[in-house]
């Protein structure tokens, strides 16, 4: 089971820095990771989202998957997705997967213009190790679990659109 984990941000260059430690903590193998992505809200409001620097050996889903899953969250298409049916069909998946509309509405919260969170799909995480280590940025933590099988079946629908 993966877990999706977003950690707010007051900016961006502090999301960097956090990602960063992610890395370096990645090659101590305290966490496993599967995904990991800084996003921005830029001061006109626009989302963008950038690969965390020092991330090693990441991406199953690659670009599609934030796409996909920042066009659910914040209920906007990103990297192409149509509104409608499509992105009706994948928020029932979401929902269905754990990915509830309060935790959606959440990490809208923490994403206002000019904030930034680090958006994770961490596999394993040695919690007592990590925590102490990404605490020293703060941060506000989101966490939702993601099973094998809802990863697997994400994934399904993902190639589909």
């Amino acid at each position: 089971m993966s877990e999706l984990i977003v950690i707010g941000y007051p900016d961006r260059e502090t999301a960097q820095k956090a990602a960063a430690k992610v890395g370096e903590l990645q090659k101590e193998y305290l966490i496993e990771l599967e995904q990991v992505a800084v996003v921005y809200r830029e001061a006109d409001g626009k989302l963008k989202s950038e690969a965390a620097q020092g991330i090693v050996g990441v991406g199953a889903f690659g670009g599609m998957f934030w796409g996909a899953l920042f066009g659910i969250l914040f209920l906007m298409p990103l990297a192409g997705m149509a509104i409608g049916a499509g992105v009706g069909a994948l928020t029932g998946k979401f929902a269905q997967m754990g990915i509830r509309k309060d935790f959606q509405d959440k990490v809208g919260e923490l994403l206002t213009p000019g904030k930034a969170a680090l958006f994770m799909v961490v596999k394993k995480v040695t919690e007592d190790r990590v925590l102490p280590e990404m605490a020293a940025f703060g941060g506000e933590i989101l966490r939702t679990s993601l099973s094998v099988e809802d990863e697997e079946e994400l994934a399904h629908e993902l190639q589909k659109d």
